[in-house]
């Protein structure tokens, strides 16, 4: 796993809704772009916005790759360049630059994002250049002083860096194989669907939270929607209506199948959350 430090100011907003980091090959100084071309999966980048500070991590989902406007398969954001799908964790309070820039310039990385020009230290106004672990974790303990209650954040970069503790047999851990496979799914309407989602506001109906506000906003699509009887529990169709479902958050709708064949109310699931008595509740032995 390596680390980078990628400058995103004009680019943040459409590569941060994408899930890239995207560069173009059109222009000069095309080294800092190219570099995008090198990230691995499982790499971990640091983003940066001028004048905002570090304000965001995400982690590779794919290796980096070259591309053109001429390939069918993938069209990067800026025609020709460099480019790799990557998961975002957005701050919502950034690490000011003064909080890290000295130390970082210290460990005197090759190709780093930090220089000195005029006896003061900035940013190298490159796309995509090389951190290193101490670098990161200047940045991890910075952040624990901006906001100590964005400690999931470095839990989740922590997590991340950590490699396997034993290697996988490689004939059970082999996946991807094509099979030819054929099962039957029940139909859904579309229609109905996108009502009950729009008059859900986007609040889930167990937990109660506002998934509209979560996550910039794209927290509601983790919501769904949950047939209060079961498709599965009758081999006929039947006629829908808006009060026959319920607008859940992909969680809440694990534990409302935790038993596959009998799906448990809304009522009891959010009585599960809330600890409350409810004799409605089925005990772990029933399921």
């Amino acid at each position: 796993m390596r680390v980078w430090w990628c400058n995103q100011s004009r680019t943040w907003t459409e590569e941060f809704e994408k899930g890239v980091v995207s560069s173009s090959s059109e222009g000069t100084r095309l080294k800092y772009r190219r570099m995008v071309g090198e990230a691995k999966i499982g790499d971990i980048v640091v983003h940066y916005r001028s004048g905002r500070g570090v304000v965001a991590f995400s982690q590779a989902k794919e290796n980096g790759i070259s591309y053109s406007r001429v390939e069918k398969k993938r069209i990067g954001l800026y025609g020709d360049g460099w480019e790799f799908k990557t998961a975002y964790l957005p701050l919502e309070h950034p690490v000011p630059l003064s909080k890290i820039a000295q130390p970082i310039f210290d460990l005197q990385i090759v190709d780093g994002p930090i220089i000195k020009a005029n006896r003061e230290l900035r940013v190298r106004q490159d796309y995509f250049m090389r951190l290193s672990d101490a670098a990161l974790d200047i940045i991890l303990k910075a952040l624990n002083r901006v906001d100590s209650a964005k400690r999931g954040s470095i839990l989740a970069v922590e997590t991340a860096r950590q490699p396997p503790k034993t290697l996988p047999d490689l004939a059970s851990a082999m996946e991807g194989l094509v099979t030819e496979a054929k099962y039957l799914s029940r139909s859904r309407n579309r229609k109905i669907r996108d009502q009950v989602l729009q008059e859900s506001k986007g609040i889930c109906a167990v937990c109660d939270i506002d998934f509209s506000k979560e996550f910039g906003g794209k927290g509601i699509r983790a919501l769904q929607v949950h047939h209060k009887l079961q498709l599965a529990a009758s081999d006929e169709p039947r006629n829908t209506e808006p009060g026959d479902l319920a607008v859940v958050c992909a969680s809440c709708h694990c534990i409302v199948h935790l038993n596959p064949k009998k799906a448990m109310s809304i009522l009891e699931v959010r009585a599960m959350r809330t600890g409350e008595a409810m004799n409605t509740v089925r005990r772990p032995s029933d399921r």
